[in-house]
């Protein structure tokens, strides 16, 4: 009882940090200080510059250069640690990797459900570690329960939490379960990574089946064995397939995988013009596809971003795909039966197009305006380089409207140069793309020359001959009035014989 009132009494006069502090890296709000594994806490409480206190944490990080470094972290430690993020109010990231010696009981440490966490976290990884396996990774040895749980209400009571990575932690079905319950209503996720993973189909299920994921712009979501191996693998597969149909969703990568080509056939089905999906990832090495493999994927892909049956068809198709898990040449190169040498031309021309997308900044494709503007973009550039080409077809103009001509001319005589901004060209946020006058005469002489209203395009129309368009196509107004009028008044005695 004695050493308990000792101990209560210790922790009373502890110091922020003490106990753990040794451990990790840790780095100031103002990103101007960070302090490496092993810098002692006598050192760090006593530097004059930074004051440090907890209140001016930003990130703990403990990964596997750091543990050589630092002092060894044990459960005891972890508690202590839990006891002073409950009272930091400037904490954004927390990362524990590639250390298998944190384990559920650490996590139960760090998260105790007595305490009431007030930090702003928006980083929470713990890929690599043991938190939900032991050596043995029994279910009669799983020490994880408690620091599922426990890390489950931590992120219940986050709603600033937007990045979450537990990639490699021994987690299952039952697991998942849990984790989907704590995510659910949680707008604010945008990163959410479980692969390498025991989840099988059903598990894949449960996680994307659970409200508040509407904002995910990266998603890993399953162990590639575990969830094509297992009996309810199909399971996986149908919400997978399932969650990519659905409309307005924010995700631009998705790990899948594409060995199973009718699988991945029905992945790129599902996606609609206006999905933001560029990359379907890959969690193995690049792998070089069948011929039986390419002639199903092939097709589909080329349909799906640069379909050139007609003017609608291309002005539908989707603009920002650009990447599959497979090495990309292995679609893009070769024969397919069906598919000629100027269809493989405009597949690999539409792929540079679409991968323009990377080119832009990434918080301006956080901006639902900005992604519009560049979607537009790269349907313009598409149409210039797809459709405005050799004997296109001109239907889609017959009827169009002369005011309305000098766009579509400026559409046809315009083409796109890349230019950087700095001369640092490894520098992707300075990349610009500019429109600037292309030579396609061809072009505008065809859509001249078969166009209706040469006489208006270039001549200005007289008052008088204004008036009398006009005046026609009044008196065709009335002439229809009074066609109506007539209709209407034969209405009552139709049903007045109807009634007899």
């Amino acid at each position: 009882m004695s050493n308990s009132t000792n101990n209560s009494d210790a922790s009373l006069t502890r110091k922020w940090g003490e106990g753990w502090i040794e451990g990790v890296s840790v780095q100031y709000v103002n990103g101007t200080q960070t302090y490496p594994a092993g810098t002692r806490a006598s050192v760090l409480k006593h530097d004059s510059k930074n004051d440090y206190n907890h209140t001016k944490i930003k990130a703990i990080y403990r990964m596997s250069s750091v543990n050589r470094v630092g002092m060894t972290l044990r459960k005891e430690n972890y508690i202590k640690m839990g006891e002073d993020i409950s009272k930091c109010t400037s904490l954004r990231t927390l990362c524990i990797v590639d250390d298998t010696d944190f384990n559920g009981n650490c996590a139960a440490a760090i998260f105790d459900e007595t305490r009431t966490y007030h930090c702003p976290l928006l980083m929470l990884d713990f890929s690599n570690t043991s938190l939900a396996r032991t050596k043995n990774d029994t279910d009669e040895t799983r020490n994880d329960k408690n620091g599922i749980v426990a890390m489950c209400n931590f992120i219940r009571s986050t709603p600033t939490l937007n990045y979450l990575d537990l990639s490699d932690c021994g987690i299952n079905d039952m697991d998942i379960n849990s984790i989907a319950s704590a995510l659910s209503g949680s707008s604010k996720i945008q990163e959410l990574y479980l692969k390498g993973n025991n989840i099988g189909g059903y598990g894949i299920k449960s996680i994307l089946n659970t409200n508040g994921l509407q904002n995910l712009t990266k998603l890993q979501v399953h162990d590639q064995h575990n969830i094509y191996h297992s009996s309810n693998a199909k399971h996986g597969r149908d919400a997978i397939v399932n969650y990519l149909k659905q409309d307005g969703l924010a995700l631009v990568s998705c790990t899948v995988d594409c060995k199973d080509a009718k699988y991945a056939k029905r992945i790129l089905e599902s996606l609609s013009k206006d999905s933001k999906l560029v990359r379907i990832n890959h969690d193995e090495k690049l792998f070089p596809l069948s011929e039986k493999s390419r002639s199903i994927l092939t097709p589909v892909l080329k349909k799906l971003i640069c379909d050139t049956s007609s003017f609608d068809s291309l002005c539908q198709s989707n603009h920002n795909l650009h990447t599959i898990s497979c090495d990309t040449n292995y679609l893009i190169y070769g024969r397919v039966e069906g598919m000629s040498a100027q269809d493989y031309q405009d597949l690999r021309d539409a792929l540079t197009i679409n991968k323009r997308v990377e080119d832009c900044n990434t918080h301006q494709l956080e901006i639902p305006s900005c992604w519009a503007m560049f979607n537009k973009q790269r349907l313009r550039c598409k149409l210039r380089c797809l459709y405005f080409k050799g004997e296109f077809s001109l239907d889609p103009f017959i009827d169009l409207d002369v005011n309305l001509m000098p766009y579509l001319l400026e559409l046809v005589t315009r083409t796109e140069v890349h230019m950087f901004a700095s001369e640092n060209e490894g520098d992707d946020s300075k990349k610009h793309w500019f429109e600037v006058n292309s030579k396609n005469l061809d072009g505008v002489y065809r859509i001249i020359r078969n166009s209706g209203h040469i006489p208006d395009l270039f001549s200005f129309i007289s008052p008088e001959k204004k008036i009398s368009t006009l005046e026609a196509d009044n008196a065709a107004l009335k002439k229809e009035v009074e066609e109506l009028r007539a209709q209407l008044s034969i209405l009552p005695s139709k049903r007045l014989k109807a009634s007899s």
